[in-house]
């Protein structure tokens, strides 16, 4: 245990898991693109941490809100392109979303599974619907971590769309022509968010081939979709602890990908 310090927000004995930065380096490398931070954040539920990691293991956001450090125990993030990043802990910066947000309750329990999970009504590949063979949620992060660039589905529903796209498989994520367009539709909470193209660009080649952010789990135990990063640069996301829900809006135009701390 030790004192946690966020900017002014301070957590007294916080208590932390081991680790070597091996291994978290393993858990959230993607290939050819090195991990190079020192560890893991995480804002779990207090139920899961209670259930999955360490009894009684307190959950941040909650722990400053019940101390009153915070004015509520939320905490929103935005990612950027070649400028800073921000997290914000107890509100929202006005500043990096446009229009309202879109509130969707976490799919209960909390013991179990992503933190986060919400139901997914349908998802579209271009403008065809997507049967979905095997799961009807998705989380927002990536399973392991908000950093989490790849959008992650379980290998029946990524192998139907590779199909449709005549992708080939290269370490785990998938190659296409870059003349192919393609833009992935998921509709939650009666809303439909688009990934086209350039959100799911991970890296152009000079043969004219494009590098996707699209994989399928290695293992299927977590049977969601996971939108991760590609999702969030595109839509400024709201995590509210206390009302156990999501809030998407449409991100303001912006450029970053380093990450600052405001509260």
């Amino acid at each position: 245990q030790d004192k946690v310090s966020i900017g002014d927000l301070v957590f007294d004995n916080f208590t932390f898991l081991a680790g070597s930065r091996e291994g978290i380096a393993k858990l959230m490398k993607l290939p050819s693109v090195p991990f190079r931070g020192d560890g893991m954040f995480g804002f779990a539920f207090a139920a899961y941490l209670h259930e999955n990691v360490v009894p009684g293991m307190p959950a941040m956001i909650q722990g400053l809100a019940d101390s009153g450090k915070l004015k509520e125990p939320t905490f929103a993030i935005h990612f950027g392109n070649n400028r800073p990043g921000e997290i914000v802990f107890g509100g929202v910066n006005p500043q990096h979303y446009v229009g309202s947000f879109n509130y969707v309750d976490a799919i209960h329990p909390f013991t179990s599974g992503p933190a986060w999970l919400m139901p997914l009504g349908q998802f579209w590949m271009d403008d065809e619907v997507m049967d979905m063979l095997s799961v009807s949620t998705c989380i927002v992060g990536g399973a392991e971590h908000w950093s989490q660039t790849v959008v992650h589905g379980t290998q029946a529903d990524i192998d139907a769309i590779s199909l449709k796209l005549n992708a080939t498989r290269e370490d785990g994520l998938y190659v296409v022509p870059c003349s192919r367009n393609v833009s992935l539709t998921f509709s939650i909470n009666s809303v439909d968010y688009v990934l086209d193209q350039d959100d799911l660009l991970l890296e152009t080649r000079s043969d004219g081939s494009c590098v996707l952010t699209l994989s399928a789990y290695v293992s299927e135990a977590w049977g969601t979709w996971s939108l991760g990063t590609a999702f969030m640069r595109k839509y400024y996301t709201q995590f509210d602890v206390g009302r156990q829900r999501v809030g998407i809006a449409s991100a303001a135009p912006v450029t970053g990908r380093r990450l600052t701390v405001h509260v």
